[in-house]
This record gives structure tokens, sequence and C-alpha cells, in this order.
């Protein structure tokens, strides 16, 4: 199911998501998927909201990981024309959240790499 951070990001509740964001007691409860496999970085993704994407990223959230489709957050960024949630996804890594670059090469389940979509 769905978590509370899953709940805030899916009703648009930005303020709530950062907070839940923030007081995390892990980077792994940032990454917890629902029933589709989606994690908070994906709806984060699908429902447009950069400033959350920013801090799941900057928090530790899994740029890499693929929902039951899957699909990573650039898949859906990438199909859905949001090139300002692509920007973010693509920047460069931060010292602070010392992330790593994305593949580009990545195919979801259908074959398809984000260049494709």
């Amino acid at each position: 199911g769905d978590s509370q951070l899953h709940m805030a990001i899916i009703n648009l509740l930005v303020p709530i998501a950062l907070y839940i964001i923030q007081q995390a007691p892990s980077r792994d409860w940032l990454n917890l998927p629902n029933n589709m496999l989606q994690t908070p970085l994906h709806l984060a993704v699908m429902t447009r909201l950069p400033q959350v994407v920013k801090a799941l990223i900057d928090g530790g959230a899994d740029i890499e990981a693929r929902d039951s489709k899957g699909d990573t957050p650039l898949h859906i960024a990438s199909r859905e024309g949001y090139d300002d949630i692509a920007l973010i996804l693509l920047a460069p890594a931060s010292t602070a959240s010392k992330r790593t670059s994305q593949d580009l090469e990545a195919r979801n389940y259908d074959g398809q790499t984000c260049l494709h979509l």
C-alpha cells in the first residue's frame, strides 16, 4: 500500500511531503515502494512536484528505482514531457546527495529507453 509520504505526494501536499522527507528515519524509508512498485520519487515525478523531487534526491532516493512497468522516474518524466523534472533528475550529483548519474540506456519492460520516450 501507500505510505504517508506516498499519500502526501499523491494529494499534492507539498509542505507535508517535505516535512516527512526531512524526518525520514533512513534513506531506505524514502525508497519504499507501493503495490505498483512506485517509490515516492516515481509519484513526485508523476504529479510534477519539482520541489519534492529535489528533496527526495537530496535525501538519497534511488533515481534508478523501477516500478511495475520497469520505468525509472526519468522514463516517466520523459514520456510525460516534464522537462523541468528531467533536468532535476539529470543534474550533476551534488556533494550532499552523492548520487550517481542517470543511465540513459536503461530500458523499461517495453524495451524503451528514456531517449525513446
